[in-house]
């Protein structure tokens, strides 16, 4: 760890249902399991007990050609994108977007984008959020897109 805070996950590939319980015995619900290499939510799911957790995990590997997915706990807050661009270790950043989910999808896929105005207090902090990672990571020259939850506490 970097010191950035981050769900509890695990990577695991062609385990079994004992196994599995194993390895996520003790993460907090809900969860979220997801392709490790999918894009678009494709094989992504909303896990509220264990009882879910093997169909889940079937959608998962049904959308990746890695047979390895992920598995980890679900934040509740949130969810931001930011893009931004390194040049030289000087941080631009191009956009915030809010991203409210839809019930329909399980709460996986977003129904509304929204820009958010970088002055706002949550706008400020995303950007102190990135400096940090920059910082941590000695990113010197990059473009990025970071996926951020942002919890109420």
């Amino acid at each position: 760890s970097v010191g950035m805070p981050n769900p509890k996950w695990i990577s695991i590939k062609n385990v079994n249902d004992s196994q599995i319980r194993q390895f996520c015995g003790d993460f907090e619900h809900p969860l979220i399991v997801k392709p490790l290499n999918s894009s678009g939510s494709r094989g992504v799911s909303h896990v509220e007990n264990f009882s879910q957790l093997s169909g889940a995990i079937y959608e998962a590997q049904k959308n990746t050609n890695l047979n390895e997915i992920l598995i980890e706990e679900f934040k509740f807050g949130t969810e931001y994108t930011v893009d931004f661009m390194v040049n030289n270790s000087l941080l631009t950043i191009f956009v915030i977007t809010e991203k409210a989910k839809s019930n329909i999808t399980t709460k996986t896929v977003s129904s509304v984008l929204r820009t958010l105005d970088p002055m706002t207090e949550t706008g400020k902090k995303l950007q102190v959020f990135v400096e940090k990672i920059t910082n941590i990571f000695s990113i010197k020259t990059g473009i990025f897109h970071l996926e951020a939850i942002v919890q109420n506490d």
